[in-house]
């Protein structure tokens, strides 16, 4: 996952900038998809390992789509 644009993107992210997007996200006159809010989600939850390794799209996609194959 460390080679994606996304990846790049919420890598520099302070606490601030985290609150200011989900606000912004969770609008649904901006955002009207819950997989997004979910993703952004796992990435915040997991914010202290976002330079390692162990987060791995698989990972994501399967805390997004808890039931669906990958």
């Amino acid at each position: 996952m460390q080679k994606s644009k996304l990846f790049d993107f919420v890598f520099k992210f302070e606490e601030g900038h985290w609150e200011r997007l989900f606000l912004f996200l969770r609008s649904p006159y901006f955002n009207s998809r819950q997989e997004v809010i979910r993703l952004f989600e796992y990435l915040y939850e997991n914010r202290s390992i976002l330079s390692s390794k162990e987060l791995t799209k698989e990972s994501a996609y399967a805390y997004i789509f808890p039931d669906a194959p990958y």
